[in-house]
C-alpha cells in the first residue's frame, strides 16, 4: 500500500502541476521554463513505473500466498495418507524421488534407503517385476494401462507383501513422473485365504457342522449335516438348535 500510495501521490502532484502550467494557474507559472515541464513529465513516467512495479509485486505476493496454501494442503494430505498407513512415493527415471513416512512402515526401509535405491523394482516381488516394469513403461509411453491394480511387494527383511496400487503420471519440468499410492493388504489377503480354506473344509467334510449366531439360531449347515440327519439346509437355517433335542 505504501508504494502504491506514494506513486499515486506523485502522479497527482505532477498532474496538478502540469494542469496549472497549461492553464496559467498559481504561482508555479512564474519563472517556469521548459526544463520544469520535462521534470514533471519525468515524474509522471516514474510514478507510472512505480505503480506498475507495485502491482506486479502485489500479484507476486498473491501468487506466493496461494502457492503456500496449496503446499500446506498437499503436505496435510500426505500426512493424512501416512496416518492411515497409505504409502505414497514418486518415481522418476526409474528411481524413487519421494517417499512418505508410511513407505518406511510398510517396507521397513528408511526414507534415505528408499531414495538411494537404484530402482523402485527393489520394492516389487521378483515374481512380479517384469509385469510391473512393462506396465510402467507403457504408462510412460502414453499407453492405456490400469491405474489401479494389485501386486506383490518385498519388504527389507524378505517378507512377501500383498499391495494394492493406484498410479498416476504427471510431468515435472518436462520430465514424466509417476506418483503411486499403495496400501498393504497382506492381512486382508491372509484372512481371505483362511476363509476360503474354512469354506472348503465346511463344504466337503463328511462330519455334520452347523453354524449359529449368539442366540443359537442356525445360519448355515453343511452337506455332512444334511447327509447324516436327513434335514435339508432350508429346513434348519433360521431355526433355533432346540429342534435337535426333540
Amino acid at each position: 500500500f505504501q508504494q502504491r500510495g506514494a506513486a499515486l501521490l506523485t502522479v497527482g502532484i505532477a498532474a496538478f502541476s502540469l494542469w496549472s502550467l497549461a492553464n496559467g494557474l498559481g504561482d508555479l507559472q512564474e519563472g517556469l521554463h521548459a526544463a520544469l515541464v520535462d521534470y514533471w513529465l519525468y515524474m509522471v513516467i516514474l510514478a507510472a513505473t512505480g505503480l506498475f512495479i507495485a502491482a506486479a509485486y502485489a500479484g507476486r505476493l498473491r501468487a506466493e500466498h496461494k502457492m503456500e496454501e496449496q503446499l500446506s494442503f498437499y503436505d496435510a494430505l500426505i500426512q493424512a495418507h501416512s496416518a492411515v498407513g497409505e504409502g505414497v512415493f514418486s518415481v522418476q527415471r526409474g528411481r524413487i524421488v519421494y517417499a512418505n513416512a508410511a513407505m518406511s512402515q510398510i517396507f521397513g526401509y528408511t526414507t534415505e534407503e528408499l531414495l538411494a535405491m537404484d530402482s523402485y523394482h527393489q520394492l516389487v516381488h521378483p515374481s512380479d517385476r517384469e509385469r510391473i516394469a512393462q506396465r510402467h513403461a507403457g504408462r510412460l509411453h502414453g499407453e492405456s494401462v490400469e491405474t489401479r491394480y494389485e501386486t506383490k511387494g518385498l519388504s527389507k527383511d524378505g517378507r512377501e507383501l500383498y499391495i494394492e496400487v493406484a498410479a498416476i503420471m504427471q510431468r515435472t519440468a518436462g520430465e514424466p513422473r509417476v506418483t503411486i499410492v499403495l496400501l498393504d493388504i497382506t492381512a486382508r489377503k491372509q484372512a481371505q485365504s483362511h476363509l476360503l480354506l474354512f469354506q472348503r473344509v465346511f463344504e466337503h467334510t463328511a462330519e455334520a457342522i452347523l453354524i449359529t449366531d449368539a442366540n443359537r439360531i442356525v445360519i448355515e449347515a453343511n452337506h455332512g449335516f444334511v447327509d447324516i440327519t436327513g434335514y435339508t439346509r432350508e429346513e434348519v437355517v433360521g431355526r433355533a438348535t432346540d429342534f435337535l433335542h426333540s
